[in-house]
């Protein structure tokens, strides 16, 4: 038999006559010492490669046991994590449906508030309000978009998360890591679009700064409201629950961003100060009309609409700092769901 290394002469040997170097060797081994158990560790075949390039290592004379290899590292654990999600959700970020829901809306918005951003309109209050229901507008819709697209994330990841968890394949920090950097660039392609479609036909401040910072506001809100659908999907890991919560999160954060209500009830008034829409709403608001509108008395009705909002300040840092800090406590809730709760929703 060729494959076994016999010569097809061995019954007319009085010794076996063998064609391959390495069973010779190791018949030798056997007809030498055929009692003693785990010399066959010892024998050394021509051709093998040193133990260590082949990951076994030689145990107590039992034989060969091949020992456990090395894993990717880290950032290799990141990298192939953060490739698959892109893979796995572009379709998915960028179907006809969401792209169209988007541009539709932008288009619609530019429409109804056609050139409502330019100087002759602003100029009187009802103008200026209506900028200001604008720009609310502009951060509840894409807040809306960017959420209720987060909380599909985990939930429908759950089952492939616990297999992978099991089996140990990598660290909880690098799947989180590595899910955030997937997130950056398809959560920031389609608020972009859509503000810059709805800047121009709006004709919202003509400068560079007011666009820049415009986008960075949009941004940032979009990228907290994600941050809040994927903790809602990632602690429930069970989509219809997540979506009923996000429902009554977002409409709760919308009701008390203060454009809506203004007489809170005493014992609710700590509620708009937990809305990123405030911030982001008052945000927009001084980047756009600060300057541009006639001075509005605090008793006049016809200006009410400059007058609204729990949240104000003089300047645009405090805002950003604060919808950055959502941001981060959101994200951190979002590791905490993923690191103990996953256990607990098999």
């Amino acid at each position: 038999d060729v494959a076994s290394g016999w010569s097809g002469e061995a019954k007319d040997c009085g010794n076996m006559c063998v064609g391959d170097p390495e069973l010779k060797t190791l018949l030798r081994a056997i007809e030498d010492k055929p009692h003693v158990k785990g010399e066959l560790a010892e024998v050394k075949l021509a051709n093998a490669y040193p133990a260590a390039e082949e990951g076994v290592d030689l145990v107590d004379g039992d034989g060969l046991k091949e020992a456990e290899p090395l894993g990717p590292t880290y950032l290799t654990q990141m990298r192939v994590i953060c490739v698959r999600s892109i893979k796995e959700r572009r379709f998915e970020r960028f179907n006809v449906d969401s792209i169209g829901t988007v541009i539709f809306m932008a288009v619609l918005c530019g429409v109804l508030w056609f050139q409502a951003g330019v100087g002759a309109s602003l100029a009187t209050y009802k103008g200026a309000g209506d900028v200001g229901a604008l720009l609310f507008f502009l951060i509840a819709f894409m807040s809306f978009n960017l959420l209720f697209n987060s909380i599909f994330t985990f939930p429908n990841e759950k089952t492939m998360l616990l297999k992978e968890r099991d089996a140990k394949m990598y660290p909880i920090s690098a799947f989180f890591f590595a899910r955030t950097l997937a997130d950056i660039p398809m959560d920031l392609a389609i608020p972009i679009g859509a503000t810059t479609v709805i800047y121009l036909m709006v004709g919202l401040k003509p400068t560079v700064g007011a666009f820049l910072l415009t986008q960075v506001v949009v941004v940032i809100t979009c990228f907290t409201a994600a941050s809040l659908g994927l903790l809602l999907g990632a602690a429930f890991l069970n989509l219809k629950r997540a979506q009923t919560a996000a429902t009554i999160v977002m409409l709760t954060l919308m009701l008390t961003g203060g454009f809506f209500v203004q007489n809170i009830p005493v014992w609710l008034q700590w509620l708009p100060y937990l809305s990123y829409m405030s911030y982001g709403w008052d945000a927009l608001l001084h980047i756009q009309l600060a300057g541009r509108v006639p001075a509005c008395p605090p008793g006049e009705e016809d200006c009410a609409m400059l007058n609204m909002g729990t949240v104000k300040f003089d300047t645009l840092g405090p805002q950003f700092g604060i919808i950055l800090l959502m941001m981060v406590v959101f994200r951190f809730g979002v590791y905490l769901s993923l690191r103990w709760g996953a256990k607990n929703n098999r």
